[in-house]
């Protein structure tokens, strides 16, 4: 993006005004042409918008500012939040978590999620059909980290499976008797499903 204004305008500099109020790391060369001339180029890590503002504010009363300002940004990124990963595989098998894949076998599986700092996720498990009449799913006691687990709701066939703290990797060793279950993902704190997915097992 290129923008050229007069020192008067900078305030208003769409760069600035069209950040919406995010983080982004940029990398920035300003050119300030003057009696002499000056040419630098600043690297900025997750500067806001106030900031930006003033830098530009500040400049305004710097004699070289006097004919123009000039803002050339070759690179300016949104700063990416980590996210909470699923990965394919879990300490006890494969990963019942993992988005996307939706058949398993009647064997060992994890329940496995990475957490990032300050993050947290809550799993609902619900039976929609299954070969047995109480079947359902079970866990090895002994083998939960970092998972909250609540107890299996006989009337709804739902259980809950809450993380504990952000920052760890949770893992859980389960296996699923045969039929098919539904999979909700409740991340940090969202009211309603922020994925969903029917597995089937057998």
């Amino acid at each position: 993006m290129y923008v050229a204004c007069q020192p008067l305008e900078i305030l208003n500099l769409p760069l600035v005004t069209s950040l919406s109020g995010k983080a982004y790391k940029c990398y920035c060369t300003i050119t300030i042409p003057g009696p002499n001339s000056v040419f630098m180029i600043t690297t900025l890590s997750k500067i806001s918008p106030s900031v930006l503002k003033a830098v530009f504010r500040n400049c305004i009363f710097l004699p070289l500012c006097a004919i123009s300002i000039m803002l050339f940004v070759f690179s300016c990124d949104d700063e990416d939040e980590p996210e909470i990963q699923y990965p394919e595989t879990g300490f006890y098998g494969d990963n019942i978590l993992m988005k996307g894949k939706t058949d398993y076998k009647i064997e060992d599986v994890s329940l496995r999620a990475k957490l990032p700092e300050g993050k947290k996720i809550k799993i609902v498990m619900t039976v929609l059909t299954s070969a047995f009449p109480e079947g359902a799913w079970w866990y090895v006691g002994g083998t939960s980290n970092n998972w909250a687990i609540s107890k299996f709701d006989m009337s709804a066939r739902i259980q809950v499976f809450q993380t504990i703290d952000g920052g760890h990797t949770c893992d859980l060793s389960m296996q699923f008797d045969e039929g098919t279950f539904r999979i909700d993902y409740y991340e940090n704190d969202a009211t309603s499903p922020t994925y969903s997915k029917t597995i089937v097992v057998k």
